[in-house]
């Protein structure tokens, strides 16, 4: 193990979700259960009133979306991860301490070009298998 973690430099996952068409995008009430889910994911910076959707034009062929965008994970190695690999800490402890230096999931990830507009929560969850 001390082999992998000292030579492991990092690791990146993606997606691609269709982006909401920009010609037809208008703004939406947030559901309930949309807001609980971007406030337990995102916490604070995931309290919002509106989100976005795509309503249909000749752009987008009356889907909603246009083009793909990708969500992505980036996890960069630090001294701190190293000793825990090597000393083969639980993945809970690892995950921990990654967050620690502001990693975020594919799915969070997403959740925030939700937030901004770019896609939507059902893609994001429809990608992502709600990870």
């Amino acid at each position: 193990l001390n082999t992998i973690a000292t030579g492991l430099i990092g690791a990146m996952a993606q997606r691609l979700v269709r982006a909401i068409c920009q010609k037809c995008r208008v703004s939406r009430p947030i559901t309930e259960v949309e807001h609980r889910l971007l406030t337990d994911h995102l916490g604070p910076e995931g309290a919002t009133n509106e989100l976005f959707i795509g309503k249909g034009c000749d752009h987008c062929n009356h889907t909603g979306y246009h083009g793909r965008l990708p969500i992505m994970e980036v996890w960069r190695n630090n001294r701190r991860i190293t000793d825990l690999i090597a000393k083969d800490a639980s993945s809970e402890v690892v995950l921990t301490e990654m967050r620690n230096d502001s990693f975020k999931t594919v799915f969070e990830f997403g959740l925030h070009m939700a937030l901004n507009g770019l896609t939507t929560i059902k893609e994001v969850e429809r990608c992502t298998a709600g990870q």
